[in-house]
């Protein structure tokens, strides 16, 4: 069942929780004003996540994850050394800060199921 969302922007909204999760509306408000909050009015709510992946971390992985010219999957490996060139696949401490490529064939994890 839906809840109708008070609020300036928000009269006219629902939000069916019962389907999309275990939890009343009065529950997921509760645990909002906790973490994050459920809906914004003015634009990005501060400190949203982004859904752009991106790392700088002082290790030598850098990436932006916006695609360039020479980096068409932006992870930050140029194209003619990528070892999956159109598909995201970042170099990862957990493979010795190369590309993964388990089965060392010379294309990437990502992209042996797809080719």
């Amino acid at each position: 069942m839906g809840a109708t969302v008070a609020g300036d922007c928000m009269a006219d909204q629902r939000l069916c929780v019962a389907t999309e999760t275990i939890y009343s509306y009065a529950e997921l408000i509760a645990a909002a004003d906790d973490l994050h909050p459920l809906y914004s009015c003015g634009g990005a709510p501060e400190d949203e996540p982004t859904c752009t992946p991106a790392r700088n971390e002082g290790d030598g992985i850098v990436f932006s994850g916006i695609p360039t010219a020479s980096d068409t999957d932006g992870d930050g490996v140029a194209n003619d050394t990528d070892n999956c060139p159109t598909i995201f696949n970042p170099p990862r401490p957990v493979d010795s800060y190369e590309q993964g490529d388990g089965d060392e064939d010379g294309i990437g994890d990502v992209c042996d199921d797809v080719l």
